[in-house]
C-alpha cells in the first residue's frame, strides 16, 4: 500500500537497524574500501570534540564510465560539481547539506528521532539533509569515493526520468 519508493523501503527497514550507525548504500554503488571506517572516525572525532550535532556523513560520488559517450561524461561533470566542489564549500561554511541519497552515514538515533525518510518525497535524501539542518544538527563530507556506473543509453535515461516525473 501507498507509494512504492526508495525512501518508504528505507523506512521498513529502520525498525531492524541495530548498530549505532547506519550506512546507505545504492545497490550498484562500490564504495572505498575504508570508507565505513572513515565514516566511524568522523562521528568519533566530533563527539570527543564535544560536538553531538554531526548526525550524517556524506562521502563523495563519482561516476566511473566516463568514457563510455557523451552522456556519461556529462554525469560525471554533473558529480564532480556536486560532490567536489558545491557540497565541501557548502560543509565548510556549515550550511544545510542535501544529501547525494547513497554514501550516506547516519547515527541511527538521530535518523530515528526525525522519522527516517519521507517515504512520498522522491528527493527524499536532499529533504532529509534539510529537516537535519532544521532540527540542528550538521551533515560532513569525508575524504571517501564510492563509485556507480551513469546510465550511457539516452533512451534508457528518458524513461527513466519520464517514470519519475510522472510519479
Amino acid at each position: 500500500a501507498g507509494p512504492r519508493t526508495k525512501p518508504k523501503a528505507l523506512n521498513a527497514a529502520l525498525p531492524f537497524v541495530r548498530g549505532r550507525y547506519v550506512a546507505i548504500f545504492d545497490a550498484e554503488d562500490r564504495p572505498e574500501p575504508q570508507q565505513l571506517r572513515i565514516a566511524l572516525s568522523a562521528f568519533e572525532s566530533a563527539s570527543e570534540a564535544g560536538d553531538p550535532r554531526l548526525a550524517c556523513v556524506q562521502a563523495r560520488l563519482t561516476i566511473d564510465n566516463t568514457r563510455d559517450n557523451w552522456i556519461t561524461r556529462l554525469f560525471t561533470a554533473e558529480y564532480a560539481a556536486l560532490f567536489d566542489v558545491f557540497l565541501p564549500g557548502i560543509a565548510a561554511w556549515r550550511m544545510p547539506l542535501t544529501l547525494g541519497g547513497t554514501s550516506n552515514h547516519f547515527h541511527t538515533p538521530t535518523l530515528r528521532g526525525l522519522g527516517g525518510w519521507d517515504p512520498y518525497n522522491v528527493t527524499e535524501d536532499a529533504d532529509l539533509g534539510m529537516r537535519l539542518a532544521k532540527r540542528g544538527f550538521r551533515t560532513a563530507i569525508v575524504d571517501s569515493t564510492t563509485y556507480e556506473e551513469a546510465n550511457s543509453d539516452l533512451m534508457n535515461w528518458y524513461k527513466q526520468r519520464s517514470r519519475w516525473i510522472k510519479g
